[in-house]
């Protein structure tokens, strides 16, 4: 195999890869949704600087709030900040593991 063919398959398999991540966010933003998380988008410039340099595209336990409090940053398709509760946290686990499962079951019966 020659280095331009190797250099087309390694781009192909990349844009896969990119489009799966995004249709993988896309997906967990829309379960965020469902469950009750707010949107938020930053309005100031230290709001921005904040949201970049949070985990990304993860949610996270904000163990100093006042009460239990969740975040899932994602500065780079929608900059945005989701923000939901324990109950909400809860509420996604369970929409979460629903997906799981039925998407096994669709690996299966294929």
């Amino acid at each position: 195999m020659n280095r331009t063919s190797i250099t087309l398959v390694l781009a192909i398999a990349l844009n896969a890869c990119a489009s799966r991540d995004k249709a993988n966010n896309e997906s967990t933003e829309q379960l965020l949704a469902a469950s009750g998380f707010r949107l938020y988008l930053p309005k100031h410039p230290e709001e921005e600087a904040n949201l970049k340099a949070m985990p990304q595209r993860r949610i996270i336990y904000m163990d100093k709030a006042v009460k239990p409090t969740y975040l899932y940053a994602d500065h780079d398709e929608c900059d945005c900040i989701y923000v939901g509760g324990q109950a909400e946290a809860d509420r996604f686990q369970q929409l979460y593991a629903q997906q799981q499962a039925a998407e096994a079951r669709m690996r299966q019966s294929q």
